[in-house]
């Protein structure tokens, strides 16, 4: 699968942005994101509001399925929820069983609503969740239960996007069909090294992630993966999210990290693809440090994604 995951737009694209994408990177399938919300402490699941972003609700996830298809590319829908005043959703958890129980009601509207509309759109790929490490941690019987009531209203395949620390405690890989990783492994605080270096630093990785796949005997999918265009890029990227405004913008950095991810993993023979984070459809909602962001939309590594992905 070699993927590009999308960023909703505010409002409505055309088609045709699909075939630039698609010209662009040499993706075959793309991953769409109909994002819920919520916020600190509270069970309830926000998702297909007036407020969101087109793309974020049913209606633009619908017509970028579409779009994609109209260009002979597959999709994976992969909902994700995002913590309003800021968190992270694999924190998320509760001391009151009340409030658990609320939320898994809540979230699992949610996932069903999407599941569904996964299967009438003959989607080729749903993720059930993603990032959530405590709630998979501490609910199991709910996870059970949530694969069973997908199984039902969705027909294709189905993986879930783990955190890139606790794929290896994951207790469902094996009802599942892809074994989903957010793959931003931190590999070396050096802030310029070289590709032997990275490709080094890889190994330990490449060998944990070999092990859960043969021990689940399902193939490995980086449900993400990417980089920003700053120096370090390879170490702690997260950290590196809230420096964006501090940092020189360094395309060669970005470009040396997705080489050395290239020649990790693309020749395995267990592994499955990826999906790049992330791409722009729009140009409105870009962020203001573009040109140090994750997207590798006219930067130096296109021409190298391009490359692999049309191997």
């Amino acid at each position: 699968m070699n993927g590009v995951s999308l960023t909703a737009p505010p409002r409505p694209v055309q088609a045709e942005v699909f075939g630039q994408l698609k010209s662009e990177t040499g993706a075959d399938w793309v991953s769409v994101i109909p994002y819920a919300f919520c916020f600190p402490g509270d069970p309830a699941v926000h998702f297909d509001v007036s407020r969101q972003w087109w793309g974020e609700r049913t209606e633009g996830v619908s017509a970028q399925v579409r779009y994609a298809r109209q260009h002979g590319m597959k999709v994976m829908i992969k909902p994700h929820v995002w913590v309003v005043h800021g968190g992270w959703i694999g924190d998320y958890s509760f001391e009151e069983e009340q409030d658990w129980q609320r939320w898994e009601e809540a979230y699992q509207r949610y996932i069903l609503r999407y599941a569904r509309l996964a299967d009438s759109l003959d989607a080729d790929l749903f993720c059930i969740s993603t990032e959530t490490e405590r709630a998979v941690r501490e609910r199991p019987a709910f996870w059970d239960k949530l694969i069973v009531e997908i199984r039902r209203v969705y027909d294709g395949p189905l993986t879930y996007a783990a955190n890139w620390d606790n794929f290896d405690n994951i207790p469902f890989w094996d009802r599942l069909d892809y074994i989903g990783i957010d793959a931003y492994f931190p590999l070396l605080p050096n802030p310029e090294p070289s590709l032997v270096e990275l490709k080094a630093a890889w190994l330990p990785y490449l060998q944990s992630v070999k092990a859960v796949q043969q021990k689940a005997g399902k193939p490995v999918l980086f449900t993400e993966y990417g980089y920003l265009s700053v120096p370090g890029s390879t170490w702690q990227t997260w950290k590196l999210e809230n420096q964006l405004g501090e940092l020189p913008a360094d395309e060669a950095a970005q470009k040396l990290a997705y080489d050395a991810l290239f020649q990790t993993f693309w020749p395995q023979e267990w592994f499955a693809g990826g999906f790049l984070w992330k791409w722009y459809l729009d140009h409105e909602s870009r962020l203001n440090e573009h040109d140090r962001d994750y997207t590798p939309q006219g930067k130096a590594v296109l021409p190298l994604i391009r490359a692999w992905y049309n191997e």
